[in-house]
């Protein structure tokens, strides 16, 4: 894990590759020069998971609606603008394409009003900080599927949900993380979903959405013995119009991009 400014940035979710011989070779593109390289990724299944045409939803989970914070429609108009400017053309090496982003911020219901707390599993700690359930949080998300509050997902689904002021999961306050990415199901049907908390910048859902696609099921995806695509290069950003978000390994170019 890494600090950006005092944004602590999460690491992969797994125990990184370690490039034993159970791992499968890269191969999508080489490393360049394996002596001289800092970094050689490789793909951990041929057939692995990926969001190749990733279509991306902005959800808001819980109440928005007190006064001097940063509206919803704000961040979605930010990540908009990114997507009209190719910030994910950066993963084509890895067969993502550029996708599409909801034009849409969703609110998830099922959390607005905290009326179920023993289900929810919200408590607050001693700084304050209001923490949800992990579990409860992915039963929530298909509750809202199931209802048609949130789009059907397919196998290129990603919904970034972001939390409001004050509010992380259980996870992402026991491991320090600002945002993680992770896989689940509906039915049969498999999605991947970030989270994201509402202290951090578009830094950090950059990060995550770099990983989200590229390692969508935190196993069979892309990384190397240092972490996943973003973790290796985690600090290094970038500025586009108004934003700032954060660079991806490259291997083709064996750099941060």
């Amino acid at each position: 894990m890494k600090f950006v400014g005092c944004v602590l940035l999460s690491a992969c979710l797994f125990a990184c590759g370690s490039g034993s011989s159970s791992v499968a070779i890269f191969d999508i593109v080489q490393p360049p020069d394996a002596g001289s390289c800092s970094e050689n990724v490789y793909r951990h299944a041929s057939n692995g998971w990926l969001l190749t045409n990733p279509n991306v939803h902005m959800v808001f989970w819980g109440d928005w609606t007190a006064p001097g914070i940063r509206t919803p429609d704000s961040f979605q108009a930010a990540w908009v603008s990114l997507f009209n400017q190719s910030v994910l053309a950066r993963l084509s090496e890895y067969g993502i394409h550029e996708g599409l982003i909801d034009g849409n911020d969703y609110q998830l219901t099922g959390c607005t009003s905290y009326t179920n707390v023993d289900d929810a599993g919200i408590e607050t700690d001693d700084a304050g900080i209001r923490l949800l359930n992990d579990g409860f949080f992915v039963a929530t998300i298909n509750g809202e599927i199931e209802l048609g509050l949130l789009p059907y997902p397919d196998d290129n689904t990603l919904y970034v949900i972001y939390l409001p002021p004050g509010i992380w999961t259980q996870g992402m306050k026991n491991n320090s993380w600002a945002g993680y990415h992770d896989r689940a199901a509906y039915g049969n049907q498999k999605y991947a979903y970030a989270i994201v908390s509402y202290e951090t910048e578009d830094i950090v859902v950059s990060h995550e959405i770099y990983e989200a696609t590229t390692d969508p099921d935190v196993q069979t995806g892309y990384y190397s013995k240092d972490g996943e695509v973003a973790d290796l290069c985690a600090g290094n950003n970038d500025y586009i119009g108004y934003s700032t978000v954060q660079k991806v390994w490259s291997q083709a170019l064996c750099e941060c991009l």
